[in-house]
């Protein structure tokens, strides 16, 4: 790769993390709303309050939860994110 194209891919990158939403303050007049998901390898959470997102949370499973079915990987998401944000 050349030095041009490394500088527009420098480039790029710079415009697309400086482009996304930043975190939003709390206002607790209004509801939050708590998204979270489990994948193979770990839980990932996102609380959120009107559309924007006001913290993120997310960690690597444990070797033996691996084995654990879908649906209680998805609860354990879950409680994990209600235990990190309340």
């Amino acid at each position: 790769m050349d030095t041009s194209a490394k500088r527009s891919s420098f480039e790029h990158l710079k415009r697309v993390m400086s482009s996304y939403l930043v975190l939003a303050l709390l206002d607790f007049k209004q509801p939050f709303v708590l998204e979270c998901d489990a994948s193979g390898e770990g839980f990932g959470a996102v609380l959120t309050q009107g559309g924007n997102p006001i913290a993120f949370e997310s960690r690597k499973m444990l070797p033996h939860v691996r084995f654990y079915s879908l649906y209680d990987k998805d609860i354990l998401a879950m409680m994990h994110a209600l235990t990190k944000f309340r």
